[in-house]
C-alpha cells in the first residue's frame, strides 16, 4: 500500500492491531485506530498521530462514532479497513455461559460484521465510489482444533468464510477493491493477559505485519478491476516442528 492513505484499524489499541497501526504511522498514513482501551492509546508513543475513537465494535450503538470518524473528510475516505478486534476465553463448552458466548460472538464477528455492512453501504453512497481493502485477521483455529477453544474456533471459521464471501461482493461493487485474510499462529500480545497461556514461543506481531505488507504491495487486482468479483489473498502462518514458521497460500483444509 502506498503512503498517505487513511487506514481504519477496529480493534488497534492493543496487539496486532496496535503493531499495524503504528506501522501504517511510520509510513506516513493516517490511521483512526478503534478500540475500548483508546484511554491507553491516546498516549502510547507508538500511536502518536493516530485518531483514537472509543467503541466497543461489539456494540451496535458505538457504532456512529467511528462512521462519524471514517466519514469526517469527505475528500480523504478511508482506503484500508483493518478487522482485527477480539477478545479471548477457553474452556469446555458445558461450562461456559451464555453471557461469555454473547460477548465472543459479538466482538469476533456481529458487530464487525454489522458495522463492515454500515461502512460499505456508506462507501458505495459516496459519490467518488472510491475502492478500499479489507484486511481481515482470523486465526489458524479456522482450520486447526485447539484444545478447549471450541467457541473461539466456530467464529474465526466463521469470519474467514464470510470474509470469502464478501470479497466478491466488494470488489463488485467497488472495483479495485480486495480482501487479505490472514490466519496467524499465536502471537506475543496481551490477548493473553490474565490467562496461563504462555506466550515465548509465539510469533512476534512485527513479524505478521510484515506479512501483510508484503503481500498487499503484491496483489494483482486485476480480477477486482473486471468488476466480477475477486477472491480473497488468503494467507496462513503456520508455526511447524522446530518453532518455524510457514506461509501458506490459500484456504487451507481442516486438521484433525
Amino acid at each position: 500500500m502506498s503512503t498517505k492513505q487513511r487506514v481504519l484499524v477496529i480493534g488497534g489499541t492493543r496487539g496486532l492491531g496496535r503493531a499495524y497501526a503504528a506501522d501504517r504511522l511510520s509510513h506516513g498514513d493516517g490511521v483512526i485506530v478503534v478500540g475500548r482501551s483508546v484511554d491507553s492509546a491516546s498516549v502510547d508513543p507508538i500511536l502518536d498521530g493516530a485518531e483514537c475513537v472509543a467503541a466497543d465494535i461489539g456494540d451496535p450503538f458505538t457504532h456512529n462514532a467511528i462512521l462519524d470518524a471514517a466519514f469526517a473528510d469527505p475528500t480523504r475516505l478511508p482506503t484500508q479497513v483493518m478487522w482485527c478486534a477480539g477478545n479471548y476465553h477457553r474452556g469446555p463448552l458445558a461450562q461456559m455461559s451464555l453471557e461469555v458466548m454473547d460477548r465472543l460472538t459479538s466482538t469476533h464477528f456481529l458487530g464487525p460484521a454489522a458495522f463492515l455492512g454500515a461502512f460499505h453501504k456508506r462507501m458505495l453512497a459516496h459519490e467518488a465510489k472510491q475502492p478500499y481493502d479489507l484486511v481481515v485477521i482470523g486465526s489458524v483455529f479456522a482450520h486447526v482444533p485447539g484444545k478447549l477453544h471450541a467457541m473461539l474456533a466456530g467464529l474465526k471459521a466463521a469470519k474467514v468464510q464470510f470474509a470469502r464471501v464478501f470479497s466478491h461482493e466488494l470488489s463488485r461493487d467497488l472495483p479495485g477493491s480486495m480482501t487479505f485474510i490472514v490466519n496467524p499462529w499465536a502471537m506475543k500480545t496481551d490477548f493473553f493477559a490474565g490467562t496461563d497461556v504462555k506466550t515465548d514461543k509465539f510469533m512476534e506481531p512485527a513479524y505478521v505485519v510484515g506479512v501483510i505488507n508484503d503481500n498487499v504491495a503484491s496483489c494483482s487486482r486485476e480480477a477486482s478491476l473486471t468488476g466480477k468479483g475477486a477472491w480473497p489473498v488468503e494467507i496462513t502462518l503456520d508455526r511447524g516442528e522446530g518453532g518455524t514458521t510457514k506461509v501458506l497460500l490459500g484456504p487451507q483444509p481442516p486438521k484433525l
